[in-house]
């Protein structure tokens, strides 16, 4: 009986891990066609066009093949964020509140292009040992850091973050070495201050587009969804990164590929964020992207100019329909 008990809960787990693989699948399946969908145009109607968070000097092979492909008008109408606030673009340290975050204030303690910035968005949740693995790499680079973590809700019980090496946080304060954040932070904002000088992101394209906006050479951990296409132009194209992590597509905002070690972790943050040929040729290469994504939405720049086309095709179809 207890074999044949054995069994069943055998069978019974195998069957659920058939399942699980072939909702897995199903799930690429659908993300696939989705994206040929939209690329083939067949989402929108005949006379739509496409509005994009990027602009055509970034990466403009791309640009006019998605043009060519689609079928449609397309307006590359970033970065959205220097639009969203010309009256401070090229400001050290802007900000659209009265009050400046208490992190800003930190950062004006530091070196010119001295710290790194970690931030991984506000969807992806990590394991209490992947963020220990973290820690330990930030420490041991020896670089300045301003980390962005996300954490799930905890109990009033629970308040501690046991996930941090003991003595962590009184040794980043004593040292002025790093600064963690819970919650929310001021990106943009941060991005663009002067002592900022590398990005650890999971490479979504806000993000992607805020640090190539920034100037800024990045370190990509791609998690899910489109993140894998845009490391590869970050690293591969425009070659202004590295890539680290174990290259596992996650099906979810629960983290669950293979953990990545700190040294990984610090090997990546010591090229970076150092002195070698290789890194300052990135850095330079990261400081041109920045000068062209800012031209672009200046008067006569391509972005700036996508948006004149489209406000013109707007009044063209308000006469229309009046008509």
């Amino acid at each position: 009986m207890e074999a044949m008990a054995a069994m069943e809960a055998q069978q019974a787990q195998n069957s659920g891990a058939q399942e699980t693989r072939e909702k897995r699948s199903d799930v690429v399946r659908r993300s696939v066609d989705l994206v040929n969908r939209i690329i083939r145009g067949e989402l929108f109607p005949p006379r739509t066009g496409i509005i994009l968070n990027t602009c055509h000097d970034i990466e403009p092979a791309y640009s006019d093949h998605f043009k060519k492909v689609s079928g449609r008008k397309c307006w590359n109408l970033g970065p959205l964020s220097l639009f969203a606030d010309r009256n401070n673009v090229g400001k050290e340290n802007n900000s659209s509140t009265e009050e400046k975050h208490s992190c800003l204030s930190w950062l004006d303690t530091q070196k010119p292009n001295s710290v790194l910035y970690v931030c991984f968005g506000s969807m992806a949740h990590f394991s209490d040992a992947q963020l220990t693995q973290m820690a330990l790499a930030f420490e041991a680079s020896g670089h300045p850091f301003v980390w962005v973590v996300r954490r799930k809700e905890k109990s009033e019980e629970n308040q501690k973050e046991s996930w941090l090496p003991e003595g962590y946080e009184e040794r980043m304060l004593r040292d002025n070495r790093g600064l963690i954040i819970m919650g929310w932070a001021p990106q943009v904002q941060i991005l663009d201050h002067q002592a900022v000088g590398g990005f650890l992101s999971h490479s979504s394209w806000n993000s992607l587009i805020e640090g190539f906006t920034a100037g800024l050479p990045l370190i990509s951990w791609p998690l899910f969804a489109e993140h894998f296409y845009n490391s590869k132009l970050l690293t591969q194209v425009l070659k202004i990164g590295v890539e680290i992590g174990p290259g596992v597509w996650n099906y979810g905002i629960e983290i669950k590929s293979p953990l990545v070690g700190n040294d990984e972790f610090t090997k990546a943050i010591t090229f970076l964020m150092g002195g070698s040929p290789e890194a300052v040729e990135m850095r330079r290469r990261a400081e041109e992207i920045g000068i062209k994504a800012k031209r672009a939405t200046e008067e006569g720049g391509c972005s700036y100019c996508d948006l004149t086309a489209l406000i013109d095709d707007l009044k063209a179809c308000a006469v229309d329909a009046r008509i």
